[in-house]
């Protein structure tokens, strides 16, 4: 998605009219005669793509199924995943059993119970992959990493670099007729000259993390606090630049305030109380920004109330909010700026209930 559309997704609530750049879908398919143009957000019990998507693709859910062409990126995570699509990009998956038959693939990283490279699916960059068993049939024209407990080259598969395994190397079966061109290299984990992840990989993570993150503190928040959650979602849709103002000089006073409190040493209890309230209300800002993101597209996409939320909505507000941090400086300030707002509407809110 652009730097253009990722904000838009994020601020939807500054600009209402804005809110529609990508394709959003809980339950539902992507079915024939139904191509995406642009980024697809899909979360469900059965996830099932058939048609094409034309940029990114994320989804999520107890099985899914990618049958379509994929543009851009796919990032999916269930029980079952079963990916026959091409992909122009990277196809990141976890889940307990995984299956990708793509005709063609960029890089793949892939962990789960059951892993399998099926025999046409050609993997023109590295493939990383992990679990309790993976099965190779097809052909990687780069590095195969490998973690995990048992990995199988079947017969026909090929390897154009180099077999890199980690773990217990009696467990690697090279079947005949499986073709290794590059080296084979088995390395300790515990080795301090393992080659740290590359960028990419720590970027993917560190998104992953987000996702995971973010999405447990909106649940938690909507799901304790529903009084507070609704009275803060609605000062962020209502008044949102008034609540930017008011995060914005939290933050701006806390840091003054605190290093005077910590020049005293009367002051030292009153500082600390005051770093871990701030700590506390940023957390649960994140929290209250993912529900708003997740509250829009809900009214935006399903036309549903903003106070009538579920988890699939949590999940694709945290999944926007996560790829907008993606976005170097841009996509930071927005992220930044929309955990701003949330402050604000939640200490406006705090204040509210306090006056009864």
């Amino acid at each position: 998605m652009t730097r253009r559309i990722l904000i838009i997704a994020m601020f939807a609530w500054l600009a209402p009219a804005m809110a529609g750049a990508a394709y959003f879908a809980a339950d539902e398919l992507v079915g024939p005669g139904q191509a995406v143009e642009d980024d697809a957000f899909l979360a469900g019990q059965a996830v099932k793509v058939t048609s094409g998507v034309s940029e990114d693709l994320f989804a999520a859910g107890n099985s899914v199924t990618i049958d379509g062409d994929v543009g851009g990126d796919v990032i999916t995570a269930g029980n079952s995943v079963d990916i026959s699509g091409k992909v122009a990009d990277d196809i990141m998956v976890a889940g307990n059993n995984v299956s990708i038959t793509s005709p063609e693939v960029d890089d793949v990283m892939a962990a789960g119970t059951l892993v399998e490279i099926g025999s046409d699916t050609n993997v023109k960059g590295d493939a990383y992959l992990g679990g309790s068993l993976v099965n190779v049939f097809g052909t990687i024209e780069g590095n195969l990493r490998f973690g995990g407990e048992k990995l199988v080259l079947q017969p026909g598969a090929r390897i154009g670099g180099d077999l890199i395994t980690y773990g217990d190397e009696s467990k690697i079966t090279v079947s005949e007729g499986a073709v290794v061109e590059g080296e084979r290299r088995h390395e300790a984990m515990e080795k301090p000259q393992v080659r740290p992840p590359s960028p990419g990989r720590v970027l993917i993570l560190d998104w992953v993390r987000n996702v995971v993150t973010w999405f447990i503190v909106a649940a938690l928040a909507w799901y304790l606090l529903p009084a507070i959650s609704k009275r803060t979602v609605k000062t962020m849709t209502k008044s949102p630049w008034k609540s930017l103002g008011l995060g914005l000089a939290w933050l701006l006073l806390f840091v003054p305030v605190s290093i005077l409190l910590f020049i005293t040493i009367v002051g030292l209890p009153l500082g600390f109380a005051l770093i871990a309230l701030t700590v506390l209300i940023l957390i649960f800002s994140i929290g209250f920004a993912v529900i708003e993101t997740g509250a829009l597209i809900g009214q935006k996409a399903f036309k549903q109330p903003q106070d009538k939320l579920n988890w699939q909505q949590l999940l694709i507000g945290s999944v926007v909010l996560a790829t907008v941090g993606l976005v170097p400086v841009i996509g930071w300030l927005a992220v930044f700026l929309a955990v701003m707002v949330a402050t604000g509407a939640l200490a406006m809110s705090l204040a509210d209930l306090v006056r009864g």
